[in-house]
């Protein structure tokens, strides 16, 4: 399984976290189950971009 790291952020994720996910769930939603209080006005329909990550450089060209 796929692991997330969520970096220390100062309202979302104080003390930062890791967990894993299965691959191919849905991320913002997995977020919410561990915790991570992320945005999402739009119920996750992808049509209001607050449920957005950041990806730093180095990891992104590991994405499929």
């Amino acid at each position: 399984m796929p692991k997330v790291t969520v970096l220390p952020h100062e309202t979302l994720c104080p003390e930062g976290l890791v967990f894993e996910a299965a691959t191919g769930e849905n991320l913002a939603r997995a977020l919410l189950a561990h915790g991570v209080k992320i945005e999402h006005a739009c119920e996750f329909s992808c049509a209001c971009a607050t449920c957005h990550v950041i990806v730093e450089p180095e990891w992104f060209e590991k994405l499929d």
